[in-house]
């Protein structure tokens, strides 16, 4: 809307889908305006960890960019990995936009609501245009995201546990399957390599969901670097994955054969 052109610093797999400082500073020009940045990461589930972190936010401070931080994800981390948000970098206070969501930490996905921590200073241009856009959760879904906040946090840390849990069950059942992945470090996502199967990424998600009942989403959704990847969601439940893992493994053993 502000006419600005969006440039990518393409990840992949021998990256383990993670931007670093030096693959972002190659694609910085004097017309560059603002970093994005998503992490833990939808839909790889790859976490950008602290030392990164701070190297971005030295890149932003140095050349004056605002960094768009997508934290949706940022209590859900595993494997005990520092993360650390980059708003909390030196200098970072002033140069960064928080955008967060009550769906992923508090299970509020149908109530549709979210936050944004800005400066000051950028504030009021942003809701001219938020208030012609979406004007307003309505009242209740306020009253409960205010108590989200306010209530005690222990059931996030036990729903995070609950998500390492069947995030172990998928990754062993791929490691069965012999499939490649990058270990997810965050959010509910596993971004399995698909290719040694020679179908096209939804080719493949179209072939799991007729033939073993299991609904994914094709790598190339997400941009052209994720084609042969599917997107397997962890946010059901244990069981659920159980049965739909070992549909998977006859599914693909049909392919093989």
């Amino acid at each position: 809307m502000a006419g600005a052109k969006l440039v990518s610093a393409p990840t992949g797999d021998d990256d383990l889908f993670i931007p670093t400082a030096d693959k972002i500073a190659r694609h910085i020009t004097p017309k560059t305006k603002a970093i994005i940045l998503t992490s833990p990461n939808n839909p790889t589930g790859q976490v950008i960890d602290k030392d990164e972190i701070l190297k971005i936010a030295e890149l932003a401070v140095k050349h004056d960019l605002i960094v768009v931080a997508d934290d949706i994800y940022s209590s859900i981390v595993y494997d005990g990995i520092d993360h650390m948000p980059i708003a909390k970098a030196p200098g970072m206070k002033e140069r960064t936009i928080v955008i967060n969501s009550f769906s992923k930490s508090y299970a509020m996905d149908g109530w549709r609501i979210g936050s944004l921590i800005v400066p000051k200073s950028m504030l009021s241009e942003m809701l001219k245009l938020h208030q012609h856009m979406v004007s307003c959760p309505n009242t209740f879904v306020q009253i409960g995201a205010v108590a989200a906040l306010t209530g005690s946090q222990d059931f996030v840390r036990d729903m995070t546990k609950e998500f390492d849990r069947r995030r172990k069950l998928i990754m062993r059942s791929l490691d069965d399957m012999k499939i490649p992945y990058v270990r997810p470090r965050g959010a509910f996502y596993i971004f399995p390599d698909m290719r040694r199967y020679g179908m096209s990424a939804k080719d493949m998600a179209l072939y799991l969901l007729n033939e073993a009942r299991i609904a994914t989403v094709p790598g190339d959704a997400f941009g052209e670097i994720g084609e042969g990847h599917i997107r397997i969601a962890f946010s059901t439940t244990y069981e659920d994955i159980e049965g739909g893992m070992q549909r998977m493994a006859e599914a693909l053993k049909k392919l093989k054969n």
